[in-house]
This record gives structure tokens, sequence and C-alpha cells, in this order.
């Protein structure tokens, strides 16, 4: 009989890996941990009412991009998980079925006062103009065409330039691509609410981190000079009904229970090393065991820490605010909101599901220097502010988390993270590596799904 395959961790890419191999016949063994399954993609459950980790949609598309290449040629750190979206795409829509895939309601921006079109995630500049006054808008033009003219119609994002991307601050290469009244108004305020140094040391090649875009300073200049603008993104955003990422987790649960994958629980691993013929694993409740070649979905803190490597990134500090409205207070919601004036202290709102009692969920990501303390009241002056909610409606308190969460994108945690990886790959221990722990970055819900098809590939 073949051994099951052991895989550990309750990452998105751990359960992709398990599901993959139990769907290829393979036998497996899954340890989940007790607590925190899903890497911060599955919704906290308070009081009957489930709370979305921030704003969580699925990109599932992209331009240019058709029947993807082979899945033996995903490569986490090459071009990641664009070129494979179709795969991504079908996974889901074969997970949760086609019709539980919808359009995320449009979403919008806050500037100026008012709300307009989205522009950050979509990448969108077609009807940006609209948000700004026309003496701003004449500014941008004129200095992203000044930037086209010395740098090229794509700056440092022609073709060969990716390097530069790779070494730059982000800010230093928005001001390269967009000149500096487009950076103050649209991208500035809003990396500065997320992290105390906006984006002046996270690398510009990391910059989806903090869910903002580059544009081509040609495409900036065309479009608020009023010219048609010659590149206008296809990204559709994308939900599970009834929305958020809890979906799509709890359906990848349950088909793992289906495949008959054997399911276990584990309070922590403790140690990682090489073992005989196999590979030692110590939990914390004293249990050891030796595996095969085990497939390892942890974080990259877990996973170095159990391994005895050293690795202490910094991390950023996020305040969230889930706020309870009745839905005849709210205004007509977008799918989410970007929050770019800087007097605003948030940077997104995000709609969550509304319960039995006309009640509506909201999640405010509130800028990070917000005491934990007025979070709440700060959230239901946003949504005054930003005219989502009647004035002087007011809301409920559902919680509020305000604490460290993912790792900086900047050159100094890359750096430590090559390190630990380094000294991970040193100690030779014979175990595939899945998750964020591989390739600094690579724990977006695509990538994960990437890691877990390639590496169930390989296995099976």
């Amino acid at each position: 009989m073949t051994e099951p395959q052991l895989v550990v961790g309750g990452t998105v890419a751990a359960l992709a890996t398990a599901d993959a191999l139990a769907a290829a016949g393979r036998p497996v063994r899954l340890l989940l941990p007790r607590r925190g399954i899903g890497g911060g993609f599955l919704p906290l459950e308070r009081d009957g009412r489930r709370l979305e980790l921030g704003m969580r949609v699925l990109e599932l598309h992209y331009e240019g991009t058709g029947t993807p290449p082979p899945l033996g040629e995903y490569r986490a750190d090459d071009e990641g998980h664009r070129p494979f979206v179709a795969l991504v795409d079908g996974w889901v829509r074969d997970l949760v079925g086609a019709d539980a895939v919808v359009p995320v309601d449009p979403p919008a921006s806050w500037l100026g006062g008012r709300l307009g079109p989205e522009v950050l995630l979509s990448s969108d500049l077609s009807r940006a103009a609209g948000l700004v006054a026309p003496d701003d808008a004449r500014r941008i033009a004129g200095q992203a065409a000044d930037a086209a003219r010395e740098h090229g119609d794509a700056g440092w994002l022609a073709a060969g330039e990716s390097g530069r991307l790779a070494e730059a601050g982000f800010d230093e290469a928005s001001l390269h691509q967009h000149g500096a009244r487009f950076h103050e108004l649209f991208l500035a305020p809003f990396t500065g609410k997320i992290r105390p140094g906006g984006g002046a040391d996270v690398l510009a090649s990391l910059r989806r981190k903090l869910w903002v875009p580059l544009f081509w300073p040609r495409t900036v200049a065309e479009a608020f000079s009023g010219q048609p603008v010659g590149f206008v993104p296809e990204r559709p955003l994308t939900v599970v009904r009834p929305g958020g990422m809890g979906p799509v987790l709890r359906a990848l649960l349950d088909r793992l229970r289906a495949r008959q994958v054997t399911v276990e629980t584990y309070d922590r691993l403790t140690a990682v090393a090489p073992g005989g013929p196999g590979v030692r694993l110590g939990f914390a409740d004293g249990r050891e065991e030796t595996a095969a070649r085990p497939v390892l979905g942890l974080s990259a803190a877990e996973l170095f820490a159990a391994a005895g490597v050293e690795y202490a990134p910094d991390r950023l500090h996020s305040v969230l605010a889930w706020v309870g409205v009745r839905e005849d207070d709210l205004a007509e919601l977008p799918g989410f909101v970007h929050v770019l004036d800087p007097g605003v202290p948030a940077y997104r709102v995000t709609p969550g599901e509304r319960g039995d009692d006309g009640v509506r969920v909201v999640c405010v990501e509130l800028a990070h220097d917000v005491p934990q303390e007025q979070a709440a009241a700060t959230a239901v002056a946003v949504l005054e502010t930003t005219g989502l909610l009647r004035e002087g409606a007011g809301g409920t308190d559902l919680g509020v988390f305000s604490g460290p969460t993912f790792t900086d994108p900047t050159a100094a945690n890359v750096a430590r993270h090559a390190a630990a990886l380094a000294a991970w790959q040193d100690l030779g221990v014979d175990a595939a590596v899945v998750g964020g722990a591989g390739s600094f970055g690579a724990d977006s819900f695509n990538e994960q799904v990437l890691q877990g098809l390639s590496t169930a590939e390989r296995l099976a």
C-alpha cells in the first residue's frame, strides 16, 4: 500500500497541495494547526457574523493572458502567477461552481470630498481625471508628458527595465513614472496610511503588496489631458457568493474531507530537521514523527523558527474595525472604496454580509496610527465623512483588530528572508516547501494555489 503523503500547515498552499494530490489518487495525511487555518483568508466568526479581514477579492483574469504554459514551468520568483491565471480561474470555478463566481460591485475612490472611479487595484486611469480639479489635471498631464519625453513612453516599465524596479523604492519609481502631482494626490496619501514611511523604502517591484500600481508616463499624460487612453486594462475583480474568501476556503476544506484526506490537528510545529531516511518533525505537545519528503505549507516565520533559523522581519501594524450599520442608513455601497484623501484616517472601506436583522457588516481599514480605543468611533466617522453612512446614524462596534500583520515589503526584509532561506537550505531538509517561505512575497491567493498545484504535480 502506498504510504500517505504528509502535508503540514494550514496555508492555502498546503490545502491546495493536499487537495490536488488527493485528486490524483494519492493518499494524503494533512496536519492542520488548531488555529490560523487559511493564513488570513478565512474570516473571523463573532456572534454569528462573519468578519472578513479587509478587502478580499479574486483576480482571475489579466489582459494579454490566454492559454497558460505547462504547470511545470511555474516559478513563484520568476513571472509568478500572471501567465497561469486561467488555471487559478478554472480551479476556483471547479471548487465552488461557476455560478458562484460573480463580479464585484463597481469599486470607487474617495478623493477631493467625493466618490469617483477606482484606480489603484484596477490600474484603470480612463476616467481618473474626473477625480481632480482641472488645474491639477493639467499639472498631472504636463508632468507625465515631461516624464515620457525624458524616460520614454513606458519609463521603467519598458521591457528590459525590470531591474530598476527591483532596486528602487516605490516613491522614487512613482515620481519617475508619473511626476510629482499625481504621486502627491493618488499614491502618497494612501501608502502613508498603511505604513509610517509611506512608499519610500518599499521596493517598487513589491508594490502590489501595498495594493498600489505604477503606470506608463504616456498613459498618465493621456488620461489627464483628455486624450483617448491607449491602455485600458481588462482586470475584472470577482468574489464568490456570498462574498469574501470564506466560501472558497470552506469549500476547499469540504472537498478535502470528501476526497478522504486524513485530517489531524497539531498545536505548533517546534522542530524540523533531517532525521534518518526522512524528516524529523516535533510538535508542541511533545509528539515527534519522521516522514519521507513531507510538504511543509507554513508561513516563513513558522517554518524558519521550527528549523532554528533566525528570521525576524519587520511587520506592518494594521488597524481594522468592523461596524454593524442598519441597511436603511447606508448609501448604495460600492464593492469597496479606496480612501485617497489624506485627511480621512482610513485607506479602505469594504462592505460585508447583511444579516437577517437588516444590519450590514462594514470593515474599515484605518490608518496605522489610529489608537485601538478610538478605532470603532473613527470607523463610523469615516463612513459618515465619505457619505456611505447617513450622518448621525451611528453603528455597532463588532470588533477591532490592532497589531502586526503582514511582512513589510522592504529591501531589508527581502535580505533577511534570503539569508534565512539560505540557512534553511544549508540544513539539507528533504521537504517540499510551499507558501511564502520559499519566495519572498509569494503568498497571495493565486500564488499559493499555483504552488500547491505544481508541487502536487511533481509529487504525484
